[in-house]
């Protein structure tokens, strides 16, 4: 029996055959065929360990996002946006690579080493930037990057190095490791970026989005703002901290005036790019989309979802996505649709008018951009490994509103549907259900290990 075969029936069972057809195939998935489209510019603003509720949009009441959640209004939502890992250097690789993180043998984060660590992203990836490329695009990083363990030597010979990965042009990005925080120049971690003395680390990598976008504006870009806010140390702007802790509301669970300055300060980078944009008459050609590479670590952020970062339960993994393109986004969509970091390369690849040169696991999510159809998702895999250690390989698969997390030699079950803060493990109720799901995340385990394909 085939892997397609087999796995299509265990889905089968656990879902009604009629729901198991419509399911894609089983690994590798290509993006859907090129459909005659204008190729827009693709800008992606990510916020670091930002949470699903996070935002003014998603129903937080105390922070204040303005910016995006006009983006919100303008555009769409989606409310079952993932990222593919939860912890932020997995994600970026799958947001590169549009690999599942075990894929691309990055598991977990990486870590400072005294000589260069023998983690990085591989350069032999099919990167998003190579693919975009190829349809005459020009790719540009700016921010975060934290996918080397290299940190001596020339930038552009260091393994996983962006520049290695496809990108032409990185700016403001780590040259040391990121420790924790450096929000004000002169930053420690980027000796060689010049600025004055107190510069806010978020206005400069806004200052820098809008010069690579006034620059060009002429050609199809690719342009991806990785933000090192809010990642813990926290610091905000002294007014916006004094701003917020002096609101109503201040110290509750999940209200903390130092999150909510520099979550305000990415605001209002977003509504720095929104404008230039706008001014530079690119809004109808760019999609723009703000998103986050894991759940917030304060789990009360998350609530009412259980856990954070670091985690596989629905608080480390469920992230914030909204989308914006003037006249192909409708605008005040909300979409329930699984997506995944995964997504983003064949989304943008088709969108560009090509198909993958390499299978990728993700599945493009432009019908569902432009309302031109729907996304036949039904299972989407999450692995984590602390360490990298495969012994301590920790697993998840959901599979329409079920989900099963396999950590620490057991199982548990949960109906997303019914019980989206996962308190009520199915587990012992459903025996059948969870020997048909680990038999999936068992048939998953064995694909993904066999490295870049």
């Amino acid at each position: 029996m085939s892997t397609t075969t087999s796995r299509r029936a265990l889905l089968g069972g656990l879902m009604g055959g009629a729901a198991a057809s419509m399911l894609p195939a089983p690994q590798l998935a290509v993006g859907a065929p090129a459909r005659a489209v204008r190729r827009p510019n693709i800008l992606v603003v990510s916020i670091d360990d930002l949470g699903w509720r996070e935002l003014g949009c998603y129903g937080h009441e105390f922070n204040e996002t303005p910016e995006i959640d006009k983006l919100a209004h303008d555009g769409m939502r989606f409310t079952n946006a993932y990222a593919a890992a939860p912890l932020c250097s997995p994600t970026r690789a799958a947001l590169v690579s549009g690999l599942y993180p075990a894929r691309s043998g990055i598991t977990d984060f990486l870590h400072p080493e005294q000589a260069p660590g023998m983690h990085f992203l591989s350069p032999r990836t099919h990167s998003l930037p190579d693919a975009l490329g190829r349809a005459g695009y020009t790719s540009g990083m700016i921010g975060k990057w934290h996918l080397t363990e290299d940190y001596t030597g020339r930038y552009r010979n260091r393994r996983g190095n962006p520049y290695a990965l496809g990108f032409d042009e990185v700016r403001a990005s780590e040259s040391r490791y990121i420790a924790d925080g450096d929000y004000v120049a002169p930053y420690a971690f980027m000796p060689a970026l010049a600025g004055p003395r107190g510069e806010y680390l978020t206005d400069r990598l806004a200052s820098e989005a809008t010069e690579y976008i006034t620059k060009h504006r002429d050609e199809p870009f690719f342009l991806h703002v990785s933000n090192f806010a809010v990642h813990t140390r926290l610091q905000g702007k002294p007014e916006l901290l004094a701003k917020y802790k002096a609101k109503a509301g201040a110290g509750k669970p999940g209200n903390s005036p130092v999150l909510a300055a520099m979550l305000e300060s990415v605001d209002q980078q977003v509504g720095r790019i929104v404008r230039t944009l706008d001014e530079l008459g690119l809004a109808g050609d760019t999609l723009l989309m703000v998103t986050s590479d894991n759940g917030a670590p304060r789990h009360d952020a998350n609530a009412p979802l259980r856990g954070g970062k670091g985690q596989l339960y629905e608080g480390g993994i469920r992230v914030p996505l909204v989308a914006r393109w003037p006249g192909t986004v409708a605008a005040g969509r909300t979409d329930d649709t699984m997506t995944s970091t995964i997504d983003l390369l064949p989304t943008a690849v088709e969108l560009a008018g090509r198909t993958p040169q390499r299978k990728v696991d993700g599945l493009s999510i432009a019908p569902l951009l432009t309302g031109t159809g729907t996304l036949d998702r039904e299972t989407l895999f999450w692995v984590h490994r602390p360490g990298f250690r495969r012994a301590d390989t920790r697993a998840a698969v959901r599979v329409g509103d079920l989900k099963l997390i396999r950590q620490g030699g057991h199982s548990e079950l949960y109906d997303l549907g019914a019980d989206p803060g996962e308190s009520h493990n199915l587990a012992g109720r459903k025996p059948k259900t969870v020997k048909g799901m680990n038999q999936l995340l068992n048939a998953h385990l064995r694909d993904v290990d066999a490295g870049v394909r």
